[in-house]
């Protein structure tokens, strides 16, 4: 069994080049950047409400197993 080549000789993406829209006008402009979307930060829904209540009712189950488990 060979080994792999190490001498991969000359750098095939050595002159690859990046296009971008903005080399039209000779530097990037800010101004002319997409301004970002505005998000709204989502309510309070009934899922988020589920999710508290199963931390609270998982970390209560755990606290009376750990008591009673010491019975035995």
């Amino acid at each position: 069994m060979s080994q792999v080549n190490s001498e991969f000789g000359e750098d095939p993406f050595a002159t690859a080049t990046i296009d971008s829209p903005y080399e039209e006008a000779g530097m990037m402009d800010q101004s002319s950047a997409p301004e970002a979307p505005q998000y709204r930060k989502q309510g309070f829904s009934i899922y988020s409400v589920m999710l508290i209540m199963s931390f609270v009712f998982l970390t209560a189950a755990a606290i009376m197993f750990f008591i009673d488990a010491d019975k035995y």
